[in-house]
């Protein structure tokens, strides 16, 4: 009964003060949005949101696009950094969707993210930085962030690997898991990420040999992995179409300097 899942559920029925098309208050099973609803208070019970030091709005009467963090409607999901709930007139659906999670940093979160975020499929940007977030990144994240561009939980205690649903993402250009403890081999399903443009996976314990395939993302313009334990010979694949601009790699265990191309 302790569970952030029984948390969200009790306040889903008997604790939601948002006001219904019946006249009363609360969401019905029923109703759009009520799970949409419900993992956003399964976040919030799953992260010790009462120590937060920013929570404006969650679990108040107000849409859960309006609370602190999603900040909102606008279309095309926030592009100009404001606004974290697409609105129904932007898709087929009949209630706004979250897809913009933005914590900021040193907010004090504590906990593990939930599976079912992953069934937000609308989700194309999550900040939490310099905070407390544990455990691992739930597979079930990359399965249902399809959309998702821009993955920054730099400076936390997570651990573990990059799961492998997040393989193929068309659309993920910016990843920060900097400052962690994830560990294992180094993740090849970077190599997948054909339009990533920025990663910083400085400060883990990442082993194993970069594969081939990091110098194949040609689109790839910032590479930060200093400070892992990363062996072998750096991949000699990259070459003048390649758009890098920042190659780190210092205090590893490469066993041989930068390829000539």
């Amino acid at each position: 009964q302790g569970s952030p899942q029984y948390k969200a559920a009790m306040w889903m029925e008997s604790g939601d003060m948002m006001p219904n098309s019946r006249g009363g208050t609360g969401l019905s099973i029923d109703d759009a949005g009520f799970t949409q609803r419900y993992i956003m208070a399964l976040f919030y019970y799953a992260m010790d949101g009462d120590n937060w030091v920013q929570k404006q709005g969650w679990l108040s009467e107000k849409s859960e696009c309006e609370w602190f963090g999603i900040d909102g409607f606008s279309a095309g999901c926030g592009s100009d950094g404001i606004g974290g709930c697409i609105k129904r007139s932007d898709f087929e659906g009949d209630y706004n969707k979250v897809c913009r999670l933005s914590m900021g940093r040193l907010n004090n979160l504590f906990g593990e993210f939930p599976k079912e975020m992953g069934q937000l499929e609308e989700m194309r940007y999550v900040e939490i930085q310099d905070d407390w977030l544990i455990g691992t990144i739930p597979t079930e994240l990359g399965r249902g962030w399809r959309k998702l561009h821009t993955f920054l939980i730099g400076g936390n205690v997570m651990h573990g690997g990059i799961p492998s649903s997040f393989a193929n993402n068309e659309f993920l250009g910016t990843v920060f898991i900097d400052r962690n403890n994830f560990n294992g081999t180094w993740p090849t399903v970077f190599d997948t990420l054909k339009n990533l443009e920025w990663l910083d996976a400085e400060g883990n314990d990442f082993t194993g040999t970069l594969s081939p395939g990091i110098g194949e993302l040609k689109s790839l313009r910032i590479f930060n992995i200093n400070n892992n334990s990363i062996s072998g010979n750096l991949p000699d694949t990259f070459d003048e179409s390649n758009l890098m601009e920042d190659f780190e790699v210092a205090y590893n265990k490469f066993s041989s300097t930068l390829p000539e191309s």
